[in-house]
């Protein structure tokens, strides 16, 4: 009895043997795999894994004018024509930034040093412009995460300088300002003499006509506020309802920006 005990037992060893050389892990004839990953499998998810493997695929699509398909996993809550128009336009310039886990956090509120670097970024695709000799923002230090952009933005008259010399970059970006950067930014002529000489061209009736909560805008905001509205259609949504004070959210941020630029590249 004790030795058909061992003969089964040696017969089983022989069949589970077998058995293991011969699949691989489950997979027949597969040679040199390590816990179920080929070793090329291994080498791209050991580059910067979900975001750079969706930006390769997009500028792929891109070029071939393909239809983009958006792989970031938290902008469910936005229509597909809005996913596919930020994807065409802003996302495929990499200047947002996404976390490994493909996410954006689209309902996050954004600052103003932020929105100022997707915004160059964006426009330039350039990412790390060199800081300049003589920094004009008081309160934007070296060790600031995007004091070279803000700084050289500001120096090369790019970015509005106030009086006081301060950008706040920390702070979380308004509406109205971002409506304000974004043309002060594109240097359109209207904005940028309103400022100067301090004369508004008068918009109100239009804005007040627009928006139910016109008369909230601040008046140094009113005529980049009208023009962004006459370019894009109703800013941030077409509801008439401005919200002039409320943060701007990273996902309306990329929305609008993405609205933008085609405007521009068509009339340059």
């Amino acid at each position: 009895m004790g030795l058909l005990r061992s003969i089964i037992k040696l017969c089983l060893l022989i069949i589970i043997f077998g058995l293991v050389t011969g699949c691989g892990n489950g997979q027949p004839g597969a040679n040199g795999v390590n816990d179920g990953k080929s070793q090329e499998g291994d080498a791209s998810a050991g580059s910067k894994a979900i975001a750079d493997a969706w930006f390769v695929k997009m500028n792929e699509a891109a070029q071939k004018g393909d239809t983009v398909q958006i792989h970031i996993k938290d902008l469910g809550e936005y229509r597909e024509e809005d996913r596919q128009h930020m994807a065409k336009w802003f996302f495929k310039s990499g200047a947002a930034e996404i976390g490994p886990d493909g996410r954006f956090e689209p309902d996050k509120t954004i600052t103003r040093g932020e929105f100022v670097a997707w915004m160059f970024g964006y426009f330039n695709d350039v990412l790390s412009p060199v800081p300049p000799e003589a920094p004009v923002y008081v309160d934007v230090r070296p060790g600031h995460k995007y004091y070279a952009i803000i700084q050289r933005l500001g120096t090369d008259g790019c970015l509005p300088v106030d009086e006081d010399k301060k950008f706040r970059p920390d702070d979380y970006i308004t509406r109205e300002e971002a409506a304000f950067i974004t043309k002060y930014y594109t240097r359109d002529p209207v904005v940028i003499k309103d400022i100067k000489d301090d004369s508004y061209v008068d918009f109100e009736k239009t804005l007040f006509t627009n928006y139910f909560d016109g008369d909230q805008i601040d008046p140094h905001y009113r005529t980049a506020v009208f023009l962004s509205d006459f370019e894009i259609g109703h800013a941030l949504g077409e509801i008439r309802s401005f919200c002039p004070k409320r943060q701007l959210t990273r996902g309306q941020a990329a929305l609008w920006l993405s609205r933008i630029i085609p405007v521009h590249k068509y009339y340059n």
